[in-house]
């Protein structure tokens, strides 16, 4: 997904889950209350990579879900 949003030229901050506690507490935060994870868990699976925009206060899991027009003018 970095690749992805750095080809298209979409300013992120890429955050490294396993980097430090605070920042997995803050990804298990979010994927415990997302409904965008519920079928993610589901099937037993992590959730990452992972997309949260703030400026729309959503979660992305896959890049084909991205509305690039929206994301850019955020």
């Amino acid at each position: 997904m970095k690749e992805f949003l750095s080809k298209e030229n979409i300013e992120f901050e890429y955050i490294d889950i396993l980097e430090s506690l605070p920042n997995l507490k803050k990804f298990l935060h979010i994927r415990d209350n997302s409904k965008k994870f519920d079928e993610v868990k589901k099937n037993g699976r992590i959730g990452i990579p992972c997309l949260l925009v703030e400026g729309i206060k959503d979660v992305f899991l896959d890049v084909e879900d991205l509305d690039l027009e929206y994301i850019k003018s955020e």
